[in-house]
């Protein structure tokens, strides 16, 4: 008999695992062969590597939620929490290198600015509210990976509005795991931003149209079944809750920029 070196509990020497806590029993110091396979192993394993995750919600996302959230089948599947913070860690960096929303010398202002004619006090505050959307394109470069968490309560809560059947925090745990597949290619899409001519679409409207067509597809499979109707239904539900979001974020950004 010996114990488990995690937890302490008894173990036979036919154990392979620890009853209590699940750790192999029969461990050995780091070295870098094991750390090399421990790493390639996390990445490709049959059953629940992440690029077999990622591969899942490529391909067959409704089966992914269903799997994951209603049957049960978890433990086949890649953590989607881990997954998803990967994904954000990874967006910071292309950010900091890419700089989609502070490259630029001068910015532009958007229509969350407001046009203030040239005299006297009000150019001073033309100034500072153009300096104010700078320091929002700044934040929101340096904190991403906090925006796009802030809109998945907002989303998950209209797609319960629509689809009653599964609780809030089963639709939030759905958005969490598609979030990380649209995320990464949204990642991707933000690579063209080094093009000058597809800036536009690299950070506004790719990003937008991708987000909007993956969550009606994924949705469509799981909740419509993958029928017509069903997909109608989750394009209703993606255009409410993306326009809810946009709306609260831009009228934030806007009561920031206008009056500070």
């Amino acid at each position: 008999m010996h114990a488990c070196p995690n937890c302490s509990t008894p173990l036979r020497e036919t154990d392979r695992f620890c009853a209590r806590c699940g750790q192999k029993t029969h461990q050995h110091r780091f070295n870098l062969p094991h750390i090399f396979h421990e790493f390639f192993h996390a990445f490709t394993h049959a059953d629940k590597g992440v690029l077999m995750l990622i591969r899942d919600l490529a391909l067959r996302p409704g089966r992914v939620l269903r799997e994951y959230i209603v049957e049960f089948k978890r433990a086949r599947y890649f953590n989607p929490f881990t997954l998803l913070l990967l994904v954000l860690g990874f967006a910071l960096f292309i950010n900091s290198v890419v700089k989609p929303y502070t490259s630029r010398a001068t910015l532009q202002t958007t229509g969350a600015t407001f046009k203030i004619e040239q005299n006297g006090p009000a150019t001073a505050q033309h100034s500072a509210a153009v300096a104010r959307q700078r320091q929002v394109s700044e934040w929101i470069e340096k904190r991403y990976n906090w925006m796009h968490l802030a809109s998945l309560p907002i989303t998950s809560l209209v797609f319960w509005l629509f689809y009653r059947r599964l609780h809030y925090a089963e639709h939030l745990v759905a958005q969490i795991v598609l979030a990380g597949f649209y995320m990464l290619v949204s990642i991707l899409l933000l690579l063209l931003a080094l093009v000058p001519s597809l800036r536009q679409l690299a950070v506004n409207s790719g990003p937008l149209l991708l987000h909007a067509g993956y969550l009606t597809w994924a949705y469509g499979q799981f909740m419509g079944g993958g029928k017509p109707s069903g997909y109608v239904r989750s394009a209703v539900a993606t255009v409410c809750a993306l326009m809810l979001w946009i709306i609260c974020s831009a009228s934030l950004i806007y009561l920031y920029i206008r009056f500070g």
